[in-house]
């Protein structure tokens, strides 16, 4: 596997923030954590992030859900000490195939699914030809972070490692993404003109779609942490994206290019938000991993 030391630039900035380190003794990446800096971290106070229904809802009006995603977002489930339940996940493997990050067509090529098993084993299970699976013995959490891809080091086409949230609780038929390595060098081609960048082929990158309590999209978010300075940040523009613009439109989304990050399974990191008519930013935890892409929707609360 590779280390992280040759990660430099911008990315020292972010790795020092999320308290990464290289060694040459120890040749494991550390774990990426949440955020160092004090206005993060106060913001991070107020206004916890709670993984609801295979979502994220921004705030903590989940109540006990927020517990309960961040015990599922670092891949664990149950509570007080029980062993977690053992359910069933089936669904199809869709592929997205557009700069858009919309667009998608039926899986043609071989990955495997992993997510962790109710018994602390991870799981893995490969499609069929159209793109069906059936996962038994997974573990039952309204956070469980699912990842489909190669699982290789070095990477390997056509196919990125795409973790996504799902709520296995509720939810027995999961449809699942991954994402094309190509559309992915098109989104680092085609929407950062401001300042031009390739697309890290260690990095991890996040796509995040906010949306309200009915799922339509939520415009004027602007991502606080990390800052553009520090990890190359576009907001979309109709059907594409770009970094001229400051905030999300009508689509609602944002995309987050080269990150630092350990190899699958990666860390769980945090990105601030500052919403639209309110008086706090909001924060929520993604899974990343190197060589990786995230998908994740943020439901964002009422003003």
């Amino acid at each position: 596997m590779r280390g992280l030391c040759g990660v430099i630039g911008w990315a020292a900035a972010w790795a020092v923030a999320l308290g990464f380190s290289c060694s040459e003794e120890d040749p494991r990446p550390d774990v990426a954590g949440d955020c160092n800096d004090p206005a993060c971290m106060d913001a991070r106070r107020g206004n916890p992030a709670a993984f609801v229904g295979g979502l994220v809802q921004l705030g903590g009006e989940a109540g006990s859900a927020g517990a309960a995603g961040a015990a599922g977002a670092a891949g664990a489930a149950g509570s007080g000490g029980m062993p977690p339940t053992a359910v069933t996940l089936a669904g199809t493997v869709q592929v997205l195939v557009a700069a858009d990050l919309v667009s998608t067509r039926s899986l043609n090529g071989q990955v495997d699914i992993r997510a962790p098993g109710a018994s602390g084993a991870a799981l893995v299970t490969q499609p069929g030809v159209d793109g069906t699976y059936r996962l038994t013995g997974v573990s039952s959490s309204n956070a469980l972070w699912v990842a489909v891809g190669a699982f290789k080091d070095p990477p390997v086409e056509p196919f990125m490692d795409t973790f996504e949230v799902v709520d296995s609780t509720t939810a027995s038929l999961v449809d699942l993404l991954v994402v094309r390595r190509d559309v992915m060098d098109e989104l680092a081609q085609f929407s950062f003109l401001n300042g031009p960048i390739e697309l890290d082929p260690l990095g991890a990158h996040v796509v995040i779609a906010f949306v309200d309590a009915r799922r339509a999209p939520v415009e004027g978010v602007q991502i606080q942490f990390p800052s553009p300075e520090m990890v190359s940040t576009a907001y979309d523009a109709g059907d594409i994206y770009s970094d001229a613009l400051l905030e999300t439109s009508t689509r609602g989304r944002a995309i987050l290019l080269n990150l630092p990050a350990a190899p699958y399974p990666g860390g769980i990191s945090s990105i601030l938000a500052d919403l639209p008519d309110r008086e706090a930013d909001f924060n929520l935890d993604v899974r990343i991993a190197r060589s990786s892409v995230t998908i994740v929707t943020a439901i964002v609360p009422n003003p």
